[in-house]
């Protein structure tokens, strides 16, 4: 798994739609998530487990639990 960029998480946090109703605050040089709740904590585990996705087919965007990987993957045999 590679790694993201703190930058990249922000600008994540500030477009997808399940933080309009689950904000993420940021400190003052919104470098850093202030997680000063119960809830903003649980909701940056649900970001740091990649539970927020977007359709490449809708483009919408959903929380999903479950991440079975769909590559197909040639094996030789």
């Amino acid at each position: 798994m590679g790694k993201v960029k703190n930058a990249a998480i922000i600008e994540f946090v500030k477009h997808h739609s399940y933080f309009i109703k689950n904000p993420l605050k940021l400190n003052e040089s919104e470098e850093k998530f202030l997680l000063d709740t119960k809830k903003s904590k649980n909701t940056f585990v649900k970001l740091l487990n990649d539970d927020l996705l977007t359709s490449e087919l809708t483009s919408n965007q959903y929380e999903a639990l479950a991440k079975n990987n769909t590559s197909y993957e040639e094996t030789a045999n």
